[in-house]
C-alpha cells in the first residue's frame, strides 16, 4: 500500500456530532463507522463509494454530515501523507482567553451604547414619546451587538487565536474540502515521482481521479447555491437590514455633528435661537449623510453577507470558490497531474515489462550457458580422455619407434654380419676350389707314387672316415679343418650367402682328432 492508513480524528468527531443530534448514518461505507482511533484502512473505493452516494435519499441534516464525512476524510488523509507536517491548531492559554471575555464584554457596551446613544438622538428630534424612542434605541443597541460580533469579535478571536466554535455551513463543508483537494493534489504531484512501482502509482491516479470527480462535484453544488443568492425575498431581507444597520451609522453621525456644532456654536453665543438650531441639525444630517455614505459603499457588504452567511449562503466564500479564472487554473493542475501519473505509471509498468523480458532473456541465456557448460564439460572431458589416448599412442610410438631403431640396429648389424658371411663363404668357395684342385693333384700324385701322404700335410680322417682339408688359420696357429662332404652348395644360393645342407660343418683342432668349435645344422647361415 502506497496510502497510508489514517487515523480517522476528524471523522471521528463528525461521526460523534452526527450521533449527538440523533442522525444515524446507515448508508455509508462500513468503515467510516468504526468508532475506534486507531489507524483505519481506508480505502480510495471507501471514499469513492462515499462521494458516489446519491444525496437526494438524505434528508437536508443527513446530507450534511455526509458532505462533512467527506471533508473529515480528505482532512485526516492530508495529515496522514504530511505526517508531521501539518501542525495542530494550539489551545489559546488562560491569559489570551481572559483578554477575549474582557474585550467581548468591552465592545458589547460600548456597541451597545453607540446604537442606543444614536438613535435616541437622531429620534430625539422628532416628536415621539419617550417609551417609543427607548424601545428604538434598545432595538438598535442589539442590532449594533450583533453587528460587533459578527465581524470585529471574529477579527479579536483571530488576533488573540481563541477558537470561537460555530456550526459550520455547507459553504464552509465546500470550502475546506477545495482546500484540502489543493493541498493533496500538491502533496501527490510532488511524492508521486518516487514510487518505484505501478501499483502504488495506480492507487494515487485513483486517488486524484477521485478529488478531481470530487472538485467537479462540489463546484457544480456551489453554482447551485450562488443562484440562491439571487433569490428576491433573501435580497429583500438583506436590503432591510442593511438599512437598519445604516440608520446605526447615520445617528451616530448625526450625533457627532450636532455634538461638533453645539460646541463650536456656543464660542460665539450663549443661547441656542431657533435660527441657530436650524442650522446645527443641518450639520448633524450632513455628517449623518456622510457617515451613512461611507457605511453604505464599506460596510453594507459585510452587512448584507453576515445575512447570507447565518442562512449558509457566505457571498464572499461562494465568490471565491466559483473564481473562474482559478478553477481553471486548478482543473488544469489537476488534468496535468493525472496525465504525469499515468504517464509515470505506464514508464514503470513499460520498465518492469522489459525488465521481465530481459531477465527471461537472461534466464534463457543463463539455461543455454549452462548446457554449453555441460556440453564443454563433456567436451573437455572426452579431449583429456583424447589426450591421454594421444599422450598413450605417443609412448607406444615412442616404444614402437625405440624398437623400429633397435630393429633397425639389429637388422643393420645383419646386414653387416651377412655381409661378411658372404664374403668369408666366397673367399671359402674360392680357397675350397683351391684345396680341391690341390687335392686332385695331390690324389694323382698318390695314385702315382702309391703311398699316403702326411695327414698334417693331405688330409686328416675325420670320425666317419670322410676326408677333411684345412681352410685358414686361427689365432695360436690353430687350424680350422672342413668336412668336405658336407660342405655343398645349395641350389637355392642368393645374394645373402650359402646355405649348408648334408651333414654338419664342424672345426677341429690341429693338435688334436676331436672336433673344436662351434657346430652349423644343416639348413642355418654361418655366423662369424
Amino acid at each position: 500500500m502506497s496510502l497510508p492508513t489514517i487515523t480517522p480524528k476528524a471523522i471521528r468527531k463528525v461521526i460523534n456530532k452526527a450521533k449527538k443530534d440523533g442522525i444515524n448514518l446507515t448508508n455509508i461505507p462500513r468503515s467510516f463507522l468504526d468508532e475506534s482511533n486507531t489507524p483505519a484502512v481506508i480505502s480510495v473505493a471507501d471514499f469513492n463509494m462515499l462521494c458516489g452516494l446519491d444525496l437526494e435519499q438524505f434528508t437536508k441534516q443527513e446530507r450534511y454530515y455526509v458532505e462533512a464525512l467527506r471533508g473529515a476524510y480528505l482532512k485526516d488523509l492530508q495529515r496522514s501523507l504530511e505526517a508531521k507536517g501539518i501542525k495542530e491548531k494550539k489551545k489559546a492559554n488562560w491569559l489570551n482567553r481572559l483578554k477575549f471575555i474582557l474585550l467581548m464584554i468591552a465592545g458589547t457596551i460600548f456597541f451597545g451604547c453607540e446604537g442606543f446613544d444614536g438613535v435616541t438622538a437622531l429620534f430625539g428630534i422628532f416628536n415621539l414619546p419617550t417609551v417609543a424612542i427607548y424601545i428604538a434605541g434598545m432595538a438598535f443597541s442589539i442590532l449594533s451587538i450583533l453587528v460587533f460580533y459578527a465581524f470585529d469579535l471574529m477579527e479579536i478571536s483571530h488576533n488573540l487565536g481563541v477558537s470561537l466554535k460555530s456550526t459550520p455551513k455547507l459553504v464552509d463543508l465546500y470550502t475546506k474540502e477545495l482546500e484540502s483537494i489543493k493541498l493533496l493534489r500538491i502533496k501527490l504531484n510532488l511524492e508521486f515521482s518516487d514510487k518505484a512501482t505501478a501499483e502504488e502509482l495506480e492507487e494515487y491516479l485513483q486517488l486524484m481521479k477521485v478529488l478531481k470527480a470530487r472538485r467537479d462535484e462540489i463546484l457544480r453544488d456551489v453554482e447551485v447555491l450562488k443562484k440562491s443568492l439571487n433569490n428576491p425575498a433573501l435580497k429583500a431581507i438583506k436590503y432591510a437590514t442593511a438599512l437598519l444597520t445604516g440608520v446605526i451609522f447615520f445617528s451616530g453621525g448625526f450625533f457627532a455633528g450636532k455634538t461638533v456644532a453645539l460646541a463650536i456654536a456656543g464660542l460665539f453665543v450663549t443661547s441656542i435661537s431657533p435660527g441657530l438650531a436650524i442650522g446645527i441639525l443641518v450639520v448633524g444630517l450632513l455628517v449623518a449623510a456622510a457617515s451613512f455614505a461611507i457605511y453604505w459603499y464599506v460596510e453594507r457588504p459585510g452587512i448584507e453577507n453576515l445575512i447570507g452567511r447565518i442562512i449558509g449562503l457566505d457571498k464572499e466564500k461562494i465568490d471565491k470558490i466559483t473564481n473562474v479564472e482559478e478553477n481553471n487554473n486548478e482543473k488544469k493542475e489537476m488534468e496535468a497531474s493525472i496525465k504525469n501519473i499515468d504517464t509515470r505509471k505506464k514508464e514503470i509498468e513499460r520498465t518492469v515489462e522489459l525488465t521481465s523480458a530481459l531477465e527471461e532473456e537472461k534466464r534463457n541465456h543463463e539455461l543455454d550457458n549452462q548446457s554449453n557448460a555441460k556440453a564443454l564439460s563433456a567436451i573437455c572431458i572426452e579431449a583429456n580422455g583424447l589426450k591421454q589416448e594421444l599422450a598413450d599412442l605417443k609412448n607406444e610410438c615412442q616404444g614402437m619407434q625405440s624398437e623400429l631403431m633397435f630393429h633397425k640396429e639389429q637388422q643393420g648389424r645383419l646386414v653387416l654380419t651377412y655381409a661378411r658371411v658372404n664374403l668369408e663363404l666366397e673367399e671359402m668357395r674360392k680357397q675350397l676350389k683351391e684345396e680341391q684342385e690341390k687335392n686332385k693333384r695331390l690324389q694323382a700324385e698318390l695314385d702315382k707314387k702309391g703311398e699316403k701322404n702326411n695327414p698334417r700335410e693331405l688330409a686328416q680322417a675325420s670320425d666317419d672316415g670322410n676326408p677333411v682339408l684345412p681352410v685358414f688359420n686361427t689365432e695360436g696357429g690353430k687350424d680350422i679343418y672342413v668336412d668336405l662332404k658336407s660342405v655343398t652348395k645349395d641350389k637355392s644360393e642368393s645374394e645373402s650367402g650359402i646355405k649348408l645342407s648334408d651333414s654338419r660343418l664342424s672345426f677341429f683342432n690341429t693338435t688334436s682328432s676331436q672336433p673344436h668349435g662351434q657346430v652349423i645344422m644343416p639348413g642355418s647361415t654361418l655366423n662369424q
